[in-house]
């Protein structure tokens, strides 16, 4: 009898086991579908740009870029946790943001031709520069 019931219970689980996976493989399918407009749907990423910088892993990417004045610059945080993006010198030209999270993306139009350090307050080893040409 116990033999009997140590098999049954045995069955259960791995039946429960291949239900799970089924349900998982499901939600991974749905995940990618498209809109009649032929977009992508899902919650993937958008790439990386030449104008674009994204803060992940704590670290920003890419660690320097240059771009013409008047380009617009937006960091994505793809992190967990919340970032912001402060010059290293105060300046009006690249005025500090604030903490933003995973997803969120801040901009700055550079209208003044130099050179930019910048960081994360809260994770000061977080540094990159950009620089602005005419």
């Amino acid at each position: 009898m116990k033999a009997a019931a140590i098999i049954i219970l045995t069955l259960l689980v791995l039946g429960g086991g291949v239900v799970a996976l089924t349900r998982n493989g499901g939600d991974k399918q749905s995940a990618t579908n498209t809109s009649n407009n032929g977009s992508d749907t899902s919650k993937t990423e958008s790439p990386i740009g030449p104008n674009a910088v994204e803060m992940r892993n704590l670290a920003f990417t890419p660690k320097k870029i240059t771009v013409k004045k008047g380009t617009k610059v937006t960091w994505t945080n793809r992190d967990s946790a919340k970032h912001d993006v402060v010059a290293d010198e105060a300046t009006a030209a690249f005025p500090p943001s604030e903490l933003f999270g995973e997803n969120q993306s801040h901009s700055v139009t550079f209208d003044t031709v130099g050179t930019y350090n910048y960081h994360c307050t809260p994770h000061p080893f977080m540094k990159a520069t950009i620089e602005v040409t005419e």
